[in-house]
């Protein structure tokens, strides 16, 4: 059986997606933004399914796991989601397509994609 594209693109979201310590981290920043119970509110879940984040006793799905990360970049790093690419890859690259000062017109690639692979 040959892997098929979709079979690499779910295995990329897997590779791409924040760990668990990444998503608690998320989600304890975004908790400062929406206390209490609003955090619950603006994610569309019950406040005991929160909870059961929080304290690992369940997981979220994927969709929830991306909402989480969404809200975290566009409320606290507006910056990292600027194109679809950035959804799919999660924020992990950011291209810089400003030419650089100084004269030379092609860069390396190392040059171009930044390091942001931690909060």
């Amino acid at each position: 059986m040959r892997p098929t594209e979709k079979h690499y693109t779910r295995n990329m979201v897997f590779v791409l997606r924040p760990s668990d310590a990444e998503f608690d981290t998320m989600l304890a920043q975004l908790g400062q933004v929406f206390p209490g119970r609003d955090l619950a509110s603006v994610l569309g879940i019950s406040i005991l399914t929160l909870d059961g984040w929080r304290k690992r006793k369940n997981g979220p799905c994927a969709a929830s796991r991306k909402l989480v990360w969404l809200l975290w970049a566009l409320f606290l790093h507006p910056g990292r989601v600027q194109t679809v690419f950035d959804l799919v890859t999660w924020g992990r690259f950011r291209v810089d397509r400003r030419r650089p000062r100084g004269g030379a017109s092609r860069r390396s690639f190392g040059s171009l994609v930044r390091p942001e692979w931690e909060i």
